[in-house]
Parts: C-alpha cells; sequence; structure tokens
C-alpha cells in the first residue's frame, strides 16, 4: 500500500509529459549544377558466391567480395 501512491503518481507524471514529435521545416541554399547524366567507373571488380544452403547468391558469402564504384 506504500508504494502504490509514489507508483501512480510517476505513472501520472509519465503519460502527461509525453509530446508528440513534430516535424522541423526550413529553406536550404542549394547552389550547384545538376547533369541530366551521370558516369559511374568501376574501382573494383566484385565476385559472387553462392551461400551454402544454395539460397542466395551474393558478395556477402564466403569466397565473395564486393566491388565498388565512383560516381
Amino acid at each position: 500500500m506504500e508504494f502504490r501512491i509514489p507508483i501512480l503518481a510517476v505513472s501520472a507524471l509519465i503519460c502527461m509529459h509525453t509530446n508528440n514529435a513534430s516535424a522541423a521545416t526550413s529553406n536550404v541554399i542549394f547552389n550547384a549544377t545538376v547533369d541530366a547524366t551521370c558516369t559511374l567507373q568501376v574501382v573494383s571488380d566484385g565476385t559472387m558466391a553462392v551461400s551454402t544452403d544454395l539460397q542466395n547468391l551474393s558478395s556477402k558469402n564466403g569466397g565473395a567480395s564486393a566491388g565498388s564504384v565512383t560516381l
């Protein structure tokens, strides 16, 4: 019985204190050129390997490696 009042008080404070998150808006200065095309350059080739249970083909499986490109 002694702990009921503090627990109820804390619960009530938590319920009253919760706020909804609101999104912020602002202006952003964009000073750049946007091209209609882009170029991808292969930096390193990757290899793919099949998983041990033969369920997927990925560069994350053993014996495989991820390739990389620059934009």
